[in-house]
């Protein structure tokens, strides 16, 4: 099995232990998310995942790391102008059931125009979901030079590191690795969209996007709120704070500051000479407590 292929096995059991919560299910939960928490070094072996802020607006990335705050994007504000895209052409889909396909009767009509009319309610269904959800991004990748370029004003910004095992004993079955594919996300055999939960499939669409985007190499953690709700969640403290090679002295000064008080290594990305890879530079490393020195 691929790694792509582990990680949607991954994403759909998430799904399915979302579901099972939400049924209510305790025991089913416990049982799907300590097999879901098995293979999550599988997916994601490096055990560490990267958030990329711009150097703008200081006063919404401070709180990140001074008070573990992180603001939840709404999901209808993202870049990607097929964020939450998914088939809704009924004609296409019902080709999956041939007895629907040939409408050899007046039956067989009627009983496509009954799963029409249930197909057309899921889909506005759906979504009624697009402005109600919101979710934070993240990358496998804290060297990754598009991510720097795009999300981190030229390397002028910087690169907020997690335990990525902190992040899923938080947020579980919410950190979700997204799926790259050229299709977009499709209903299941149309006679069963009617049992269909519309949560597993707003979670499946919101984890999936155009292989375009696999550069990206993106675990999203997924949020349902109400419009009153807070969109800043508590967080893990980070483990580390990158600079990138363009950020500037007056940055550097206030997040050297943080990470002091906040006991954070602080680190500064610069281009290697000989390869198109970035060498780390230390500006700050938490002195070890006395009983760590006794350990």
């Amino acid at each position: 099995m691929s790694l792509s292929d582990d990680k949607k096995a991954y994403r759909d059991m998430a799904i399915e232990a979302f579901f099972a919560q939400e049924n209510g299910c305790e025991i089913a939960y416990q049982e799907v998310f300590e097999d879901l928490a098995k293979c999550f070094s599988n997916v994601l072996p490096q055990g560490k995942l990267y958030r990329y802020r711009s150097n703008i607006n200081w006063k919404y990335t401070k709180p990140i790391i001074e008070k573990n705050e992180v603001y939840l994007c709404p999901l209808d504000k993202q870049n990607d102008p097929f964020e939450f895209a998914f088939n809704d052409d009924f004609g296409e889909i019902v080709k999956q059931v041939p007895q629907l396909k040939q409408m050899s009767n007046i039956n067989d009509f009627n009983k496509s125009l009954f799963f029409q009319d249930i197909f057309d309610n899921k889909c506005k269904e759906l979504m009624s979901y697009k402005s109600r959800m919101s979710i934070a991004c993240f990358c496998e990748e804290k060297d990754n030079i598009l991510l720097w370029a795009h999300y981190a004003n030229s390397s002028r910004g910087i690169c907020i590191e997690y335990s990525a095992l902190d992040l899923l004993q938080c947020f579980q079955c919410f950190l979700l690795p997204v799926v790259y594919q050229r299709a977009l996300p499709t209903f299941p055999l149309i006679e069963e969209i009617n049992k269909l939960s519309s949560f597993k499939m707003v979670f499946e669409i919101i984890a999936t996007k155009s292989e375009m985007w696999s550069y990206e190499k993106e675990w999203r953690i997924v949020r349902c709120v109400e419009p009153d709700d807070n969109h800043c969640v508590d967080f893990p403290k980070p483990t580390a704070i990158y600079l990138g090679c363009n950020s500037s002295r007056n940055l550097e000064n206030r997040l050297l500051e943080l990470c002091v008080k906040k006991r954070i290594p602080l680190y500064k990305l610069i281009p290697d000479k000989y390869s198109y890879s970035f060498i780390e530079e230390e500006l700050f490393i938490p002195p070890k407590s006395k009983g760590a020195n006794q350990q």
